[in-house]
């Protein structure tokens, strides 16, 4: 009976995580109308903050404060910083429209575009990407790996950069069409 009630704690403990996500999530997708891609990062970010304050003797309530203040300057700092900065209106990096499969180590606007397509969520604020993978179309119909992450792998899944890539295309020809058709 112990081991019972020892479960059922713990599947009410998991399921409140679960729906504060979730919350989360609406919440800011309900108010910004943006789905933000790295919520989990943000819970993850705050709950280490709260354990780290705990471990180091502040208290609960404390280190409650101090992991909203961390998140809240880390959602502030990506804001300012995402996809275009907000002083200049030029893009933060050239990561942003280089291309490059596979989708390893960080996201480019083929990936969130993709993203949107498989939620079937055409938006009008994606005519920006979609313009830039538009013209990043080769005369053939192909688009070119321009980029590969560093790192050891098993073995190569495509293309070097600079030669045309099919999963790019792949990629690529799917959000169009999808975008095309809406």
């Amino acid at each position: 009976m112990d081991i019972l009630i020892q479960q059922i704690l713990n599947g009410l403990s998991i399921a409140s995580v679960i729906t504060l996500i979730a919350v989360g999530v609406t919440l800011i997708f309900g108010l910004t109308g943006i789905i933000n891609f790295a919520h989990g990062e943000f819970l993850m970010v705050g709950s280490i903050v709260t354990w780290l304050a705990v471990q180091a003797g502040l208290g609960f309530f404390v280190a409650l404060v101090l992991a909203v203040l961390a998140v809240g300057v880390m959602g502030f700092v990506l804001e300012r910083g995402l996809f275009r900065r907000l002083s200049t209106g030029a893009p933060i990096g050239p990561w942003v429209h280089e291309f490059g499969y596979p989708f390893r180590w960080r996201h480019d606007l083929l990936n969130a575009a993709s993203y949107f397509r498989d939620a079937d969520r055409p938006d009008d604020r994606l005519a920006e990407a979609i313009a830039l993978i538009r013209a990043a179309r080769q005369p053939g119909g192909t688009w070119l790996q321009q980029r590969t992450d560093a790192g050891r792998v098993w073995f190569e899944v495509d293309v070097p950069a600079g030669q045309p890539s099919k999963w790019l295309t792949l990629f690529a020809t799917r959000v169009l069409r999808w975008w095309d058709a809406r």
